[in-house]
């Protein structure tokens, strides 16, 4: 399992971005849509499995590609869908401003001798951010093989291009 939550990669191909995008855009065109599904608009890609293979946890690739000084950068973020990904990020923040305020609540009744039982609170939202952690790891290594197939045929993708001329 890999210790990113989602795999990052950059590659520098010779070829001009216009190549690398119509590469892309034939690849994808020639795949069976019951395997593997990807759009191209613009200089951004997103290659996905069809609705009918995605769960929870289901990987995609977006790839943007932009033109450098030595070619044609192709940057890729593999993870799950954005709304899952914005889905954890906001429980993160939310039990981060929570617990904020509870500290903030506690130590202001702490200072005016009151009890201070709302603190017991943050151990429960340290448990449910580890619960949500471990969570996220399980659901990771669910999509192992997909994220391994995925990178597999982006891989392929590479390779052909290496034998593409260069423009």
């Amino acid at each position: 399992m890999s210790s990113e939550i989602r795999p990052r990669f950059k590659v520098i191909v010779p070829q001009t971005k216009e190549t690398v995008i119509a590469h892309f855009r034939d690849t994808l065109d020639t795949l069976d849509p019951g395997v593997l599904q990807g759009k191209v608009v613009g200089q951004h890609i997103n290659i996905r499995f069809p609705k009918s293979k995605q769960t929870f946890w289901t990987p995609e690739v977006n790839i943007n590609i932009d033109t450098v000084e030595e070619g044609t950068e192709v940057r890729g973020l593999a993870g799950p869908k954005p709304s899952v990904w914005m889905l954890f990020i906001f429980f993160y923040f939310f039990l981060g401003v929570a617990s904020v305020f509870i500290i903030i609540f506690g130590i202001s009744r702490h200072q005016l001798g009151m009890t201070t039982g709302i603190l017991w609170l943050l151990p429960v939202i340290g448990v449910i951010v580890a619960g949500m952690y471990i969570g996220a790891r399980i659901g990771q290594k669910m999509a192992e093989e997909q994220l391994h197939f995925i990178k597999k045929y982006v891989r392929g993708i590479f390779k052909s291009l290496k034998d593409k001329p260069i423009n």
